[in-house]
């Protein structure tokens, strides 16, 4: 994929140094000095770790799951049916 950027004369140096000395394009170094940075690890990030936190017992009995469901889409079904008469 092509895109423009704008960088500093510097890094540019630097850039045309490097292709100059390694006998490569500068696309090439680019692209390798691009892929180092992203692949990277930052120590200063460290590891995230999300806090975990007990939330008590379960309020509903999750094995009469499917019967609550049923009965409740009953219900609806019952209350649409009256609706219509």
């Amino acid at each position: 994929m092509r895109t423009t950027i704008t960088l500093p004369d510097d890094i540019m140096h630097s850039i045309y140094s490097i292709a100059d000395e390694e006998k490569k394009s500068v696309k090439e170094v680019f692209t390798e000095l691009l892929t180092i940075a992203l692949h990277k690890k930052n120590p200063e990030r460290g590891t995230w770790n999300c806090p975990a936190y007990d939330m008590g017992g379960a309020a509903f009995d999750y094995t009469k799951a499917w019967q609550l469901i049923d009965n409740l889409e009953s219900d609806a079904v019952a209350e649409k049916r009256d609706m219509r008469k």
